[in-house]
């Protein structure tokens, strides 16, 4: 992956867990909190839909909150 390639999708990545924690905070059902991320991520998803695939973007956020490490 290009050094741009992946500057997009950390970009991403990051505007989707910053909605994601904003529109969240205070929802204590966990199907309602997986609603509202799935939504968020099909939106910001869909602009970058042509380059990449959901598994890159839902890897790349894995690897900015810290949970999954960066393999390159």
């Amino acid at each position: 992956m290009k050094v741009w390639e992946n500057n997009v999708l950390r970009s991403v990545a990051k505007a989707v867990i910053a909605e994601s924690q904003a529109k969240t905070k205070g929802v204590k059902a966990q199907g309602d909190r997986d609603r509202i991320n799935k939504e968020i991520i099909d939106r910001h998803h869909k602009p970058i839909s042509a380059g990449f695939t959901r598994i890159q973007l839902l890897y790349t956020i894995g690897v900015v909150r810290g949970v999954l490490k960066d393999r390159g």
